[in-house]
């Protein structure tokens, strides 16, 4: 396990297809906070079903940082004091069904047309091209960039976009 800062997420590890697989999404349980004095250091994310997992978990460590504003541990941590509920699939509607693949997109297209941007260039898939940019930009090892991400093979390099990276 190493910890990191960002988080390379499949739209799959966390919006289900079909309802009948809500199994294979990230669980509440599979979110763990660890404690240094009393407060929340990082995050762990135990991902027991991802592209090529071969049925193996692979435990994710996000850092936290207090004073950055977008946070993920930050944002997790509230999200699920929202939530309340110890169980079931980590991102789910008040109703308790989870939320879908389907409606992620839709979202993110309705968002990125609201703020103007051209929803040609913007997909669930750029999360994971900005998260291996960002790192690499940030002189993360390509080593960790893979791990962290669960490539397989070094297809993950193609994600990598240090041209179009600005800070």
């Amino acid at each position: 396990m190493s910890t990191a800062y960002f988080c390379f997420l499949r739209i799959g590890e966390i919006a289900v297809k079909t309802e009948s697989e809500i199994y294979r999404v990230i669980q509440r349980e599979d979110i763990k906070f660890e404690r240094v004095n009393g407060h929340v250091s990082n995050m762990t994310i135990t991902m027991k079903f991802y592209k090529h997992s071969n049925l193996q978990s692979k435990t994710l460590s996000i850092a936290r940082r207090p004073e950055n504003y977008l946070c993920p541990v930050k944002a997790i941590e509230e999200y699920l004091r929202l939530q309340n509920c110890p169980h079931g699939p980590l991102f789910r509607f008040k109703c308790g069904k989870p939320v879908s693949g389907f409606y992620f997109n839709s979202s993110l297209k309705s968002l990125l047309n609201f703020v103007g941007l051209d929803t040609n260039f913007y997909k669930g898939h750029s999360f994971r091209i900005g998260a291996a940019t960002s790192a690499a930009a940030r002189g993360v090892p390509l080593a960790l960039i893979q791990s962290m991400g669960r490539w397989k093979s070094n297809a993950f390099q193609h994600y990598i976009r240090l041209d179009n990276f600005h800070t």
